[in-house]
């Protein structure tokens, strides 16, 4: 008598498989669908938000002989929950302005009284948007448009030595220029009317970017940056004089970055994270040509050229692009072209 044989049940690997994949697609799909309602109730959410401020910003401008007020907090309005806001107010144009973002969780929306008079996606020029917040660029002149700068600012000065002496060079403002780098059209140019000796020759440098009175907090680090471009092979690098809190000598006088090789005819951005040292209360950055003769670098001739432009320096320890006043969604603080600026970081 023969005993029926048994028939295995289960699922076959194969199976499992399937099932393990459609359990992952569903998901995924459960997932982005989560995330799209998040966000559009962080969307809704912004845009609420933002829509009330500027009702109340209007109110109190109203009651304030159409005086729009300083500080958002002055109409009432403050941070709350995930929602933050920046303001942006300007009492003394015609027509006077204002700009308010409003941020919920990473979701931004911002509104003025001039341009965009309901909520729109994104922020105001000079704030942070979408949870990344804004830095600031403290050169005043960062595109090399004038050699105007006073003490305490960050701009570009026709005051460094070239070949032993300031009259051994002439210097120029470039604008309008096709050639400048990441897309800047204006440029500080020094040329050389007397060789120097020896490429190691004193004052065989570059540009003043400061009277060295920019007030620095020391421990604090500065991302200091500039494009150089010499006609010639050079190698660059970042100088930093520094000084105590009352202007007084301060030891090491200078500190500097590693230097950085840069072909001829070609724009090197060069840079150093600088931290300010205990003792230290004030600096005077300078965009460098030292020298140094390794990698083949060569002396100055008459005729050579130095080119600069693109200064920008930020506190923290990331070199973020190049930005400033005229860069999109960015602000200047101040006058254009003569005041720090802030913005996104792009």
């Amino acid at each position: 008598m023969h005993r029926a044989a048994q028939k295995q049940t289960g699922f076959t690997i194969v199976e499992l498989l399937i099932v393990i994949v459609v359990i992952g697609i569903l998901a995924a799909i459960t997932i982005v669908a989560y995330n799209g309602i998040q966000n559009r109730a962080k969307a809704t959410a912004a845009q609420s938000a933002v829509s009330q401020a500027a009702k109340r910003v209007i109110a109190y401008s109203v009651e304030n002989s159409d005086i729009y007020p300083v500080a958002l907090s002055n109409a009432s309005i403050n941070d709350s929950g995930n929602t933050t806001y920046q303001y942006s107010v300007n009492n003394s144009t015609t027509p006077k302005t204002y700009c308010i973002t409003a941020t919920t969780s990473n979701i931004s929306y911002y509104i003025n009284n001039t341009t965009q008079t309901t909520p729109a996606a994104g922020g105001c020029p000079g704030h942070g948007q979408n949870g990344v917040a804004a830095i600031t660029n403290m050169a005043t002149d960062p595109e090399a448009t004038s050699y105007a700068t006073t003490a305490g600012q960050i701009g570009w000065r026709s005051t460094r030595w070239a070949g032993g002496s300031p009259a051994a060079a002439t210097y120029s403002l470039v604008s309008g220029a096709s050639d400048g780098p990441s897309g800047m059209t204006t440029y500080a140019r020094k040329t050389w009317t007397t060789a120097p000796a020896a490429i190691g020759n004193t004052g065989d440098t570059g540009f003043d970017s400061s009277p060295s009175a920019f007030n620095v907090t020391e421990g604090k680090t500065y991302y200091i940056s500039c494009f150089l471009r010499a006609s010639v092979i050079r190698n660059f690098e970042i100088g930093v004089y520094q000084s105590t809190p009352a202007g007084a000598a301060f030891s090491p006088a200078r500190s500097a970055s590693g230097s950085v090789i840069s072909a001829a005819g070609q724009w090197t951005r060069v840079s150093y994270a600088y931290t300010a040292p205990i003792g230290v209360g004030r600096i005077g950055p300078v965009c460098d040509s030292n020298s140094n003769s390794a990698n083949g670098a060569v002396n100055w001739a008459v005729g050579s050229t130095l080119d600069g432009t693109g200064l920008m320096i930020t506190e923290g320890n990331t070199l973020y692009n190049f930005a400033d006043g005229a860069s999109t969604n960015w602000a200047w603080s101040g006058a254009v072209n003569n005041s720090s600026s802030t913005g996104p970081p792009l």
